[in-house]
């Protein structure tokens, strides 16, 4: 069944990249996979907490893009519909700030996760910045586009500790299409942020991580989106 519109793309018993074992790179390539077929389910971030130390609260987290930003009174609905128009940053660890921009001048139509933009040019800018604690090590940063040979990495960069800023062209092609933007690293976060399961299972620790729900791109410029299930 496909019926549903959420996933657990991020969860802190799953925060885990090794040589035998890349349970962040498998959940990151089923969620996309599911993006290129045209099927637009939200990817969510969750701690799963289930004990006192063994993932902290938090740990996997979601930032939601609502219209009213007040918690008291908390507009429940508004916050549903964001959710359920994907847009959402996802954090266990970095802070991703993502936008599109459809040219080049001032004017130029943008969108951010779960948005879409018109872009019949064949190209689009992108702006990325990535923000980390200093406890934060996310090390790599991938851009990825959907081709008719499936979700592919158009861009890996190499990150530094703290604040970056990326502007990257991203050659979009000519048909309808989509812009994901994900950060993994491989320093284990602190046991104080991360809580100690993943060390108890004896590997690292739980390792950093972040994803946008993709930017819809609008290629053939008809003002649709238009992409195996989607319409």
């Amino acid at each position: 069944p496909t019926d549903f519109d959420a996933v657990e793309v991020l969860s802190g018993h799953t925060l885990v990249n090794q040589p035998d074992d890349r349970r962040i790179d498998d959940s990151l390539r089923d969620f996309y996979t599911f993006i290129d077929h045209g099927r637009l389910v939200t990817a969510l971030g969750n701690s799963d907490t289930h004990h006192l130390n063994g993932v902290r609260d938090g740990l996997a987290r979601n930032y939601v893009y609502v219209d009213d930003t007040r918690t008291a009174p908390l507009d429940e609905p508004g916050l549903v519909r964001a959710i359920k128009a994907r847009r959402v940053m996802v954090s266990a660890g970095p802070l991703l700030e993502v936008v599109v921009r459809a040219g080049t001048d001032g004017q130029a139509a943008a969108a951010g996760p779960g948005q879409h933009v018109s872009a019949p040019t064949g190209q689009v800018m992108l702006d990325v910045v990535v923000h980390q604690a200093d406890y934060v090590r996310a090390d790599t940063l991938r851009v990825l586009v959907g081709t008719g040979a499936g979700p592919t990495v158009v861009h890996r960069r190499a990150v530094p500790v703290g604040r970056s800023t990326l502007s990257l062209p991203v050659a979009i092609g000519a048909a309808d299409t989509w812009i994901g933007v994900d950060a993994t690293g491989a320093t284990p976060l602190p046991d104080a942020i991360a809580g100690s399961y993943q060390r108890e299972k004896g590997r690292p620790g739980a390792m950093p991580a972040a994803l946008i729900n993709p930017i819809l791109i609008d290629a053939d410029g008809d003002g649709r989106w238009r992409r195996g299930e989607a319409d």
